[in-house]
């Protein structure tokens, strides 16, 4: 099945999501007078890689909902939640995503 429009959009806030996290750490590291994500001392540092961690777990789940949004509902609910939970932009394509399974199992 080709992309719908539901996974394109889901596609542009997934992108735009990932430039926006790079860039921040980018800025953060090119000008550190502005300390927004720099570790200072060890348990910050653990603490930053942890959320790093959280952070790429979060996009991995994100891009297979987002391949996985037509197989059935479960991939819409996961991208549903992870939008409520992290980036609310993510309920756009999880919504639309819910409502053409329902169509797609009504015609059925």
């Amino acid at each position: 099945m080709s992309n719908s429009k539901a996974q394109i959009s889901g596609w542009i806030v997934f992108w735009l999501s990932n430039f926006s996290m790079i860039s921040i750490s980018l800025i953060s590291l090119l000008h550190p007078k502005y300390k927004t994500s720099i570790p200072y001392d060890m348990s910050s540092t653990i603490l930053a890689i942890i959320i790093l961690i959280l952070v790429i777990i979060i996009q991995v789940v994100v891009g297979i909902s987002i391949k996985k949004l037509h197989k059935n509902i479960y991939w819409s609910i996961v991208l549903l939640a992870i939008g409520l939970i992290s980036n609310w932009l993510y309920l756009i394509p999880a919504i639309w995503g819910i409502i053409l399974n329902k169509q797609k199992a009504d015609e059925a």
